[in-house]
């Protein structure tokens, strides 16, 4: 299956429905404003994927909804828990793409996630901006839990400034408790280092990097924040749940009724 393009007279997207619904890059006047993908395409390296039908990670696999006992496998390598769903790990379907915009869908059948449910991608490029629509709908005939978000990749070296309260921590990849916590007050990305769903936001982040300014605005009030040591990019990632919520519906699980949807959408915008 091709790759997709879709751009403006400023910018360009390329979208792989192939390689889980993901954006490969978005470049405004040229330049990247996300991480390109690089390498075989692991879905690791790409710019930007989409976590449905759950947000990050499932604690040992494991979770009880509506008296159903589910269990997951672990579904990428180097990680012992269930991570951010199947939509960027499946070939998504090609509905409509032009110029400036796509749609694209994967229709999940139901298996050891025992819910049936499509989710839908709307991408469009105006300007220098990018926007991303995810849609999740529950065509099982029983409640469906859910968490979705957008997980973009941007480059250092960079400054961010966010808006936060707070934050879900533990001593591993799954937080244990929530603590206050008062944001990100332009701060260099290099002295950043965390895997941790942040609470508060109010959907606008600020990336200055390379003389330009990055604005990624969203609809969501949970910023996923991954910073890890030493690499080359750093992620901001609008979602609507933390890890594990699955266990832990406080963290912001969301239940679906049958054949109804859920939806987030996720802007990212360049500034001179």
């Amino acid at each position: 299956m091709p790759t997709l393009t879709i751009g403006s007279d400023r910018a360009t997207a390329v979208i792989s429905p192939k390689h889980g619904g993901s954006v490969l890059r978005f470049d405004v006047d040229g330049r990247p404003a996300l991480r390109p993908a690089a390498g075989s395409l692991d879905p690791r390296q790409l710019a930007c994927f989409p976590l449905v039908p759950y947000c990050n990670r499932i604690a040992g696999g494991r979770f009880e909804h509506g008296g159903t006992v589910v269990e997951l496998s672990p579904n990428i390598e180097g990680e012992p828990h269930p991570l951010h769903g199947h939509g960027w790990l499946e070939r998504w379907h090609v509905e409509r793409a032009d110029a400036a915009g796509a749609e694209i869908t994967l229709t999940y059948p139901a298996g050891s996630w025992p819910w049936r449910y499509r989710a839908t991608q709307r991408f469009s490029v105006e300007g220098a901006r990018l926007d991303i629509a995810l849609d999740l709908t529950n065509l099982s005939d029983r409640p469906m839990p859910a968490g979705i978000g957008l997980h973009p990749y941007f480059e250092r070296p960079a400054r961010i400034s966010v808006n936060l309260d707070g934050r879900w921590i533990g001593p591993s990849t799954i937080p244990t408790r929530w603590e206050e916590h008062s944001g990100f007050r332009s701060v260099d990305t290099d002295s950043i280092v965390t895997d941790g769903t942040y609470t508060g936001w109010d959907g606008k982040a600020v990336i200055d990097a390379n003389g330009r300014r990055i604005v990624l605005t969203a609809d969501t009030r949970l910023l996923h924040v991954f910073s890890p040591p030493g690499m080359g990019f750093f992620c901001l990632e609008p979602v609507t749940a933390a890890p594990d919520a699955l266990n832990h519906p406080d963290r912001g699980l969301t239940e679906i009724a049958p054949s109804e949807s859920m939806s987030i959408g996720m802007s990212i915008s360049v500034e001179n």
